[in-house]
């Protein structure tokens, strides 16, 4: 399984991405279109693509996935007309034609549809599109449509296929979320075609048989002043909360509040990744580091096949 880390690097340097290159060695990384077209002060996502893939020749295991951006271009313009529409759209293709036809070429794992809208006629229709302008996106299924839409693309010959939730009724609900993974991967499997999860940071990333997974929740849960504790045995991904100068919030447990044998292994932890708990505790930076590290064990722990999924749900 791939796990490709989405969200920017923030920081002032050496707190970049060059910084976190360094510190966590990772090779997987997702860029979305919105933060390409929208740099501001330290936020640059083109220049952590370049940071990113700096010294990038073929054969380098570095991959990066190139996110349209569509759901914060979805919730910040929920009123957008056709013209900018249409404009987001070519700025997206051009930007995935400069990914695809440069000197990065073969470090792109591939591009995601623009799918704009939770409405999936639309965004079958804008997918068809972009293969008859010489595309090959992967194609989103968002689980509240109906599995129709899904057996529509493995129809067209799409082999690799991306499902999530965002903006979707179960975003949240997780026996929701169980039921749509299930009967995805259940028509997955008899089609052979693999699935890409969109925002797949919790335990269902140890519970069923990804192609590949992205997600943010390493950044989100840094600047927050928590840790993420995988635990692949159990199929579990928990937060701690170590910060010394955020709160703590109500439904997250405290570091501070966990037996010792708990604590010294974090602290362990942490030791084993060059960090300086007191680090980890006072810098969003270095949790992140963390948090990338602690999944990156949790992605090589799973030696064996995932467990199968229809004993999961």
């Amino acid at each position: 399984m791939m796990h490709f880390f989405g969200g920017g690097s923030v920081w002032k340097p050496p707190y970049d991405e060059t910084g976190m290159r360094r510190a966590t060695q990772w090779t997987e990384r997702c860029f979305s279109y919105w933060y390409v077209r929208q740099k501001k002060g330290n936020l640059d996502s083109r220049r952590d693509i370049a940071l990113f893939l700096d010294g990038w020749r073929p054969g380098d295991p570095r991959k990066v996935l190139l996110d349209s951006g569509a759901y914060t271009f979805l919730t910040k313009n929920p009123g957008i007309n056709d013209k900018a529409l249409e404009q987001f759209l070519e700025g997206y293709m051009e930007f995935v034609l400069q990914m695809t036809s440069g000197p990065w070429t073969g470090a792109v794992y591939g591009y995601l549809t623009f799918d704009y809208t939770r409405d999936p006629a639309k965004v079958f229709q804008m997918t068809l599109r972009m293969v008859k302008s010489g595309f090959h996106p992967i194609p989103v299924w968002h689980c509240v449509a109906d599995p129709y839409w899904l057996e529509a693309y493995i129809g067209e010959g799409f082999r690799l296929i991306g499902i999530g939730f965002l903006g979707t009724r179960d975003e949240r609900n997780r026996t929701g979320r169980k039921q749509f993974l299930r009967r995805a991967f259940d028509l997955a499997s008899k089609h052979g075609v693999a699935i890409h999860g969109l925002g797949i940071a919790g335990g269902e990333m140890f519970a069923f048989p990804w192609c590949s997974v992205d997600s943010v929740s390493w950044i989100r849960t840094a600047f927050r002043g928590s840790i993420l504790v995988p635990d692949v045995r159990r199929g579990t991904i928990r937060k701690v909360h170590v910060s010394r100068d955020r709160a703590c919030h109500p439904m997250v447990p405290s570091w501070s509040r966990l037996d010792p044998a708990a604590r010294d292994g974090l602290v362990r932890q942490a030791e084993r990744y060059g960090l300086l708990w007191e680090d980890v505790q006072s810098h969003g930076f270095h949790r992140a580091v963390f948090n990338v590290r602690s999944l990156q064990d949790a992605m090589a722990s799973l030696v064996h096949p995932p467990r199968i999924w229809e004993r999961v749900v």
